[in-house]
């Protein structure tokens, strides 16, 4: 700005400034309504003019203060960047806290566009890329994706979710996308498949893995339409499988047809009739978590010895009818979703054989009674307790 500039401005502030004391005459204008006098417009209105010149010369001045003032800041931003204590964090713990920030979000894409050591960092720790979302109805474009998530992932286990949007799909949409994931099954580490039909031979594209499901840990099979749906044993042969979750808590879908090695599962969800569940539970000797759904309940029992479960911690029922069948020594927490009258007096018994550990009891659509009272009376060690006369809208899980 030149010296003139200024000095044109300073002496039209200086003049304001007189023209401003001379406004005071007017004063009794600015308080009232009352009409100026012909010759005291134009007056005034140099006043105006005056004072909208001395208004932009200070707008001027706080646009550069402004200025200064941003650029100021991010001299200081970017200098404190430099001590920042993220800069310290070594890769390990930068690489947890991706892992915490990107759980069950997908693979961290974007997490390379902050910085070249953040992105390092992302590229050279596996797991961070081992969660593979497929659904056999996207866009084959996705591949390219799921393709880059496999090599990234380096050896680590891998969490496969097999979600399928649309029942009724083209045989070569599942062979593509299968064809891309199974070479890599030894590797799973968890297996979901969800809404699943049985069109298009069922589960017949898993069958290429049976035996070679070396680190599989945890199978859930949400949704399925199990009619004629042939029975699936490749699951039948992983040795590290625990957690067998065959349908979804409180659910209507009843679970697939699958053989599962159920000595060594520990946690259990399953929609089946009330034999199959007998039989699944006589072999599942080390269970320590399961919820039970039926069909089929007018299946007589009476010819079915009773089943103990030495390491139960955990149980849910949909129907108190089972109880009979059960014997649970160390059992901590029982969850029943429906409790008639004519069942409610199984619970004593059960109660009797099981043991007095009970510290979480959960009964929904149940009547309070003094069947229930005495029941309540008989249970020491109880710390948690949920009476419900109608059905909620959420279930009580237990794991």
């Amino acid at each position: 700005m030149s010296l003139e500039v200024l000095s044109e401005r300073e002496s039209s502030a200086t003049q304001s400034s007189v023209n401003l004391n001379r406004s005071l005459d007017f004063s009794h204008l600015i308080t009232s309504n009352n009409l100026p006098l012909d010759s005291d417009i134009p007056f005034i209105r140099a006043i105006v003019r005056d004072g909208e010149i001395q208004v932009d010369a200070l707008n001027e001045q706080i646009h550069d203060l402004v200025q200064r003032r941003d650029r100021a800041a991010e001299h200081v931003r970017k200098h404190r960047a430099i001590i920042s204590p993220v800069r310290r964090l070594p890769p390990e713990l930068l690489s947890e806290i991706f892992v915490l920030s990107f759980d069950d979000k997908g693979p961290p894409w974007h997490v390379g566009h902050i910085c070249r050591s953040w992105r390092h960092t992302a590229l050279s720790y596996p797991p961070l890329w081992s969660s593979i979302a497929i659904s056999p109805t996207s866009s084959l474009e996705n591949i390219t994706g799921i393709q880059a998530q496999l090599l990234r992932s380096a050896n680590a286990p891998l969490d496969i979710y097999w979600g399928n949007d649309d029942p009724i799909d083209p045989d070569d949409a599942y062979s593509s996308w299968s064809d891309l994931i199974l070479p890599y099954s030894r590797r799973w580490r968890t297996l979901h498949v969800h809404n699943y039909g049985s069109h298009v031979g069922g589960l017949d594209w898993l069958r290429p893995v049976k035996g070679r499901l070396d680190q599989l840990k945890e199978l859930i099979m949400t949704r399925c339409y199990v009619a004629d749906m042939p029975d699936v044993d490749v699951f039948a042969t992983a040795p590290k499988l625990r957690r067998a979750i065959l349908s979804e808590a409180d659910s209507s879908y009843r679970s697939p047809p699958v053989s599962i090695p159920w000595g060594q599962i520990t946690h259990y969800r399953g929609e089946y009739a009330p034999d199959r569940q007998i039989e699944i539970l006589s072999a599942a000797q080390d269970l320590l978590f399961c919820e039970l759904g039926f069909f089929d309940i007018g299946v007589a029992l009476d010819s079915f010895a009773p089943i103990i479960l030495p390491r139960l911690r955990g149980l849910s029922l949909t129907m108190a009818f089972f109880l009979p069948q059960l014997t649970t020594p160390v059992l901590e927490t029982l969850v029943i979703h429906y409790v008639d009258e004519v069942y409610l007096t199984a619970l004593p018994s059960f109660i009797q054989r099981s043991s007095c550990t009970l510290n979480k009891l959960v009964l929904k659509q149940c009547t309070i009674d003094p069947v229930l009272i005495a029941i309540l009376r008989d249970l020491p060690a109880l710390v948690y307790l949920l009476l419900e006369r109608q059905y909620g809208s959420s279930s009580e899980e237990i794991f």
